[in-house]
């Protein structure tokens, strides 16, 4: 009978605990100890969804929603997202980072937790993960943030509504109106009609300030209706004023 002396026992000892502890990590492919990436595991790119390629979005419509439609893989690990934000198409000056992200049905959506600044343009993608393995991040898409312009509505200040005026060259007087965004500085569209429905104009003056003495003279003892709009420099306008009335002298 062969002896096995134990010198040669002890040896084979390490072998046969790694080929062990191999054989218990392949049947448990989803264990948090699994090591490396597995064999064969193919995970697709996601395809991007929103926003979409080029779109121009108000900084009021902000936090973003990112999504994309889900990857697919051959491999039994659950698969999470990768998402970022950048300044630069290369991805060399990321803005935002977000990971773990959990896969939807068909698609997977990820909500911003903060705005991101206006007057800029970005890029992001997305890549699909399960621990081990990894796919090609979607392709690179854009989008720009901008601040919408807002055009507010002035008001009345003289002539006051139902007033009869002193002149026949009355001046027509209003208070700024509000802006926001890039709209550059800001005109004054005013209109003069014999009729509340303002169809019937006698007036119509665009100034740069918040005034207008009207350069001819109107009917004596006549109604008049006047209303004012904001015209901001980069074409956006504001709401019309409701019509107010005013009386010229005899």
């Amino acid at each position: 009978m062969r002896r096995i002396s134990v010198t040669a026992t002890l040896l084979l000892l390490p072998v046969l605990l790694s080929s062990a502890c191999e054989r218990t990590k392949s049947a448990t492919p989803l264990s948090p100890s699994l090591a490396g990436p597995i064999a064969g595991v193919e995970i697709s790119q996601p395809a991007s969804v929103a926003p979409v390629q080029n779109v121009r979005i108000p900084s009021t419509e902000q936090p973003l929603t990112l999504t994309v439609q889900n990857a697919a893989t051959n491999g039994v690990r659950p698969l999470s997202y990768l998402f970022e934000i950048a300044t630069d198409e290369s991805f060399n000056v990321k803005v935002f980072t977000q990971t773990g992200v959990t896969p939807g049905d068909g698609q997977t959506s990820f909500r911003m937790p903060n705005p991101l600044a206006a007057e800029r343009l970005y890029f992001w993608r997305a890549k699909a993960y399960d621990g081990a393995n990894e796919g090609d991040y979607s392709p690179a898409g854009s989008f720009a943030i901008y601040t919408p312009v807002v055009v507010g509505t002035p008001s009345h200040q003289s002539p006051g509504n139902g007033s009869t005026v002193t002149t026949r060259q009355p001046t027509l007087q209003v208070s700024a109106a509000s802006v926001s965004g890039p709209s550059g500085s800001l005109s004054y569209l005013f209109e003069v009609a014999t009729d509340g429905s303002m169809l019937n104009r006698v007036a119509v003056h665009l100034v740069a300030g918040t005034s207008l003495a009207l350069p001819n003279s109107l009917v004596a003892q006549t109604t008049y209706y006047w209303r004012v709009r904001a015209v901001a420099e980069s074409g956006h306008e504001g709401p019309w004023t409701a019509p107010w009335s005013f009386i010229t002298p005899n």
